[in-house]
């Protein structure tokens, strides 16, 4: 299940449910600093809940393979572990104030605290 950050409960029920008991097994592919789907009632915690829920075992990635160097020292700043590819392109970032962004974004999303938009 790629994108496993963006579930919200009835989709993780419904995957629950489509699995064969005792030994049905299921991939969850996401990252818990990358949800945006609060909207359409994605959970905060949908990571957390995935894991607890299917006894999942987390292997966490800190390469960013997508990014260019800039965006991830950008995004560095909120999340610090995260660092960029050896062959990743220069690229460019360009900070703006938290409020400016959210603004532009989100129109107000309230539960939203920082964001990263990489355009390549």
């Amino acid at each position: 299940m790629d994108e496993a950050l963006d579930l919200n409960l009835s989709q993780v029920l419904m995957i629950e449910r489509s699995l064969k008991p005792v030994t049905g097994k299921v991939v969850f592919v996401g990252d818990q600093n990358q949800s945006i789907y609060g909207f359409r009632g994605v959970e905060t915690d949908a990571i957390h809940t995935v894991s607890e829920r299917f006894g999942a075992e987390q292997l966490p990635l800190h390469t960013c393979w997508r990014c260019p160097v800039n965006v991830v020292l950008a995004a560095q700043t909120i999340v610090p572990r995260i660092k960029h590819s050896p062959n990743a392109e220069e690229g460019v970032a360009t900070l703006r104030p938290e409020e400016d962004l959210i603004d532009m974004l989100l129109e107000r999303d309230d539960n939203l605290s920082h964001a990263v938009l990489c355009r390549k």
